[in-house]
């Protein structure tokens, strides 16, 4: 058989074991090959010998493969390391040119010489591969200073068989000093990112989708308690996020933000707000890897706007005229009342309005208005009561309260503006002054002493006939509830009927007789020795309650009377009457005859 034919055989058997990675004995490769068992035996040495198959003992056959060491010359034309050969003795026997331009040698001062003895630093104390250790590939990380800085290297040493049957190891170089610097760096990044994370007053936690915590910072555990996160599943996560129960969401996007604001409980049990942004993290292939929730606590934020948000309600409710205006002296919110109160339908009418447009181009109402602008930028606040005009044209009464509105650094704001219609309030107050008046003149002319009472017991009413018989004026009891010392100069012989109204007849039969009741007034008489300059006389007097014409009890009226003068003619009276009497009897006896014996 010629060269060639050989050279077809070998490279036969090579394919062949490629194709059959598991290996093949002698026989299989002949009969696969059509050759005799000898001839494919031979073959196979030569491969051996060169290191292009390699054999192993099962039992008593042998089984041979491809072998998977690497070509040599393949290694150092397209490898971009530092490549060096050494064999089994540790005598350098080849170099590539990247490593001899890295340390600046020549090949010709590297090549024969043993690792030991070489000026390569990182060379010095290494050891080849024994021929016999059917040692495998390893790999080791190594530091060296070469031109003042520190390089990193990851150095591979590979068992190598040379095409003569020798055996060796080859060493690469790989500089992996950037990337180790990119490490250090992203370690150091990594760790300035959880400092910073950590010391955030926001409550930052990731988790699986299942719930599980995998990281919290201190915020989140001193908020919901636990020192040790690993197990314990995020208490709002189901609530908020969506395909928190395993299921993906209707839209999934790249980056899936939710925006959450909801109630739970800290660790020490109190209902809480949080506020929370969450965002889906996903793997490579889309998939949801991990949340991430950052949320703080809104409970003071959203306790104030929901105050806000009811005093709103309650300024939009209001039955008073409430209104805001800015800077440029326009109205910029008015409720329902405000509107109403001068005659438009709406608010939406008034606002984006100048304030004093709404006198209606009444000279006095813009004269008053002038005067409140001039009260709050020197006082920052009016109060007062205002004839305005409604939008028809018709006066009303008001009553306004201005007020200017700073921030917390005394900058301004807004004016607050009130206004209450109180035109019917004061009418009602005219007819009852009118009306009291009225009733003033009727007791201050009525002949009995009489003074009345409201429903607190402060007196309103004192006559001058109260006046004469008590000898307290009007002024010293006018308003107070001092009446009952009027009652003294009686020496305790009248009691107060006034104060009596509310007890019962049997309470009245007890403590007090001689007071009597008829429905709902009371009547009571005596004699009293200190009236008349202490000659005494009698004194009658009534009480009753006084009620509006609604039923509503408004007070009370008590009248007093000097009786004695009638006492008096009631007795000579009835003198007369008895003295009568017995004349008549003695001139009905005079003429009456005598009986004769």
């Amino acid at each position: 058989m010629g060269l060639d034919e050989d050279r077809a055989v070998v490279r036969k058997i090579r394919t062949l074991l490629k194709t059959h990675p598991k290996g093949l004995i002698i026989t299989e490769i002949a009969q696969r090959l059509k050759v005799n068992r000898n001839s494919a035996a031979k073959y196979l040495e030569i491969l051996l010998f060169t290191g292009q198959v390699e054999v192993r003992q099962i039992g008593m056959a042998k089984v041979y493969s491809a072998s998977q060491r690497v070509s040599l010359s393949g290694l150092l034309q397209f490898a971009q390391e530092q490549i060096l050969v050494v064999d089994d003795t540790g005598r350098i026997i080849q170099a590539n040119d990247r490593l001899l331009r890295f340390w600046k040698v020549t090949r010709e001062d590297l090549l024969g010489e043993t690792l030991d003895r070489t000026d390569v630093v990182p060379l010095r104390g290494l050891a080849p591969f024994n021929p016999g250790d059917n040692a495998e590939a390893e790999r080791r990380e190594i530091a060296f200073e070469h031109d003042g800085r520190t390089v990193q290297c990851r150095l591979s040493l590979i068992p190598t068989v040379f095409e003569d049957g020798g055996n060796g190891t080859t060493l690469i170089f790989e500089d992996v000093t950037a990337e180790r610097e990119y490490e250090r760096q992203l370690a150091d990044s990594e760790e300035r990112y959880r400092a910073v994370v950590e010391d955030q007053t926001e409550m930052i936690a990731r988790h699986r989708p299942d719930g599980t915590i995998t990281f919290a910072n201190r915020a989140w555990i001193r908020f919901f308690g636990g020192e040790e996160i690993g197990g314990q599943v995020d208490p709002v996560f189901r609530e908020i996020l969506p395909g928190a129960d395993g299921k993906e969401p209707d839209t999934p996007r790249k980056n899936q933000i939710t925006q959450s604001v909801l109630q739970v409980r800290n660790v020490q049990g109190e209902e809480r707000w949080v506020e929370g942004t969450h965002r889906a993290l996903r793997g490579p292939n889309g998939e949801i890897v991990e949340y991430q929730s950052v949320m703080r606590d809104v409970t003071e934020a959203h306790e104030r706007q929901r105050e806000l948000l009811v005093k709103e309600a309650a300024i939009a409710a209001s039955i008073d005229g409430m209104a805001i205006v800015g800077a440029d002296e326009r109205v910029e919110y008015a409720n329902r009342s405000f509107a109403t109160i001068f005659g438009y339908s709406a608010p939406s009418e008034i606002v984006g309005r100048e304030y004093f447009r709404l006198a209606h181009g009444d000279l006095p109402t813009a004269q008053v208005f002038s005067e409140i602008k001039n009260a709050l930028e020197r006082d920052g606040r009016w109060a007062g009561e205002v004839r305005c005009l409604r939008r028809d044209g018709r006066p009303f009464t008001a009553q306004i309260s201005a007020s200017t509105v700073l921030d917390g650094s005394g900058a301004f704001l807004c004016v607050l503006l009130s206004i209450v219609d109180v035109t019917e309030r004061r009418q009602t107050e005219e007819a009852l002054k009118r009306s009291h008046e009225n009733l003033q003149e009727t007791i201050e002319f009525m002949p009995d002493a009489t003074f009345i009472v409201n429903r607190e017991r402060h007196v309103i009413a004192w006559n001058r006939s109260m006046e004469k018989m008590t000898g307290i004026n009007r002024e010293e009891v006018m308003g107070s509830r001092d009446y009952r010392r009027a009652f003294t100069v009686f020496g305790g012989s009248f009691p107060v009927l006034v104060d009596l109204i509310d007890l019962s007849s049997e309470e009245l039969a007890r403590a007090y007789q001689g007071v009597r009741r008829f429905g709902e007034v009371l009547y009571f008489e005596t004699w009293v020795p200190s009236l008349h300059g202490g000659r005494g006389g009698y004194l009658w007097g009534k009480a009753s309650l006084l009620a509006d014409h609604d039923g509503t009890l408004i007070g009370a009226i008590q009248t007093l009377r000097d009786i004695t003068d009638w006492k008096r003619a009631e007795e000579a009276y009835r003198k007369a009457l008895s003295r009568d009497s017995t004349i008549r009897r003695a001139r009905e006896q005079e003429d009456t005859p005598v009986n004769q014996e």
